[in-house]
């Protein structure tokens, strides 16, 4: 869902893991490559969330694994 009133932005920032600092610098930004750039800096910091949140998943379901073997 494409949310572009400023509320729905915010959010959306706010959800990806934006600091107020950044959902700040990306609403005063009017170049849209330096807010492209924002952006996508932000979905890195999130996908590297994700990808330590599934990290952690892995390891739970290997001692779940040995609790079911023992």
């Amino acid at each position: 869902m494409e949310e572009t009133t400023l509320s729905g932005i915010k959010e959306t920032l706010k959800r990806a893991g934006a600091t107020k600092e950044e959902v700040r610098d990306y609403l005063a930004l009017t170049e849209p490559e330096a807010r492209k750039q924002l952006l996508y800096r932000i979905r890195r910091k999130a996908l590297d969330e994700c990808h330590e949140k599934q990290k952690t998943l892995d390891e739970l379901d290997f001692l779940i694994y040995r609790e079911d073997k023992s």
